[in-house]
């Protein structure tokens, strides 16, 4: 058994923490990737159907001619 104030067991302490935070970033790093993954594959289409959920009011320019309002 070790006596309470071993330093070993402040670096013991001080490793686990640091991995845990490591790990930590690491998993937070994955999933900001995917996120970005999942929204640079989504369709026009996609997009117009998340704003038409939400209510949001759009604009659409094509060939000179604009459209502005809500989707529906």
């Amino acid at each position: 058994m070790t006596a309470p104030d071993d330093p070993l067991d402040d670096l013991a302490r001080e490793l686990r923490a640091s991995t845990g935070d490591e790990f930590a970033l690491e998993a937070e790093a994955g999933e900001r990737e995917a996120q970005q993954g999942r929204l640079r594959a989504r369709t026009t289409a996609d997009v117009l159907t998340e704003a038409m959920h939400r209510g949001d009011r759009v604009r659409a320019r094509v060939a000179g001619l604009v459209v502005t309002g809500t989707v529906a």
